[in-house]
């Protein structure tokens, strides 16, 4: 058998079809393997954002109607920062995080319940969430 025989065959083409497929599955495959990437770390964010909404409301529970919060509040206020703070660092955009970090240097002196909210509409508006 001579090489152009061999690459008139059935084998030939029968190779080609196979590296063809290979390669198509292949890609899609890394198609859907970014597709689920964007996704979970989109669903990450959402988590972390919920988190982060859930701390600064309570914080300002704990301050309503001028109510001074007992020391147990304030350090379980403290402690759910402190356990939060990595996970905005690495999964909330950098608007949201600075402002996170800006917020709670202001924490003494109070954060309103507009302030919440106004950072709720970025949030809202950075993932894409119509009002």
């Amino acid at each position: 058998m001579t090489w152009s025989d061999f690459f008139s065959s059935q084998t030939f083409g029968v190779i080609i079809g196979a590296v063809l497929t290979a390669g198509f599955t292949w890609f899609i495959e890394y198609l859907r393997a970014k597709r689920e990437e964007k996704l979970y770390l989109k669903r990450k964010r959402e988590e972390v954002y919920l988190k982060l909404l859930d701390l600064l409301s309570e914080y300002t529970e704990l301050h309503r109607d001028n109510k001074t919060p007992s020391d147990i509040e304030i350090k379980d206020f403290w402690e759910k920062h402190k356990k939060l703070r990595p996970e905005v660092k690495v999964y909330a955009s950098q608007h949201i995080e600075e402002w996170f970090s800006e917020s709670l240097k202001e924490a003494f002196y109070g954060i309103t319940e507009g302030q919440v909210n106004s950072l709720a509409k970025e949030i809202r508006k950075e993932l894409g969430i119509k009002d």
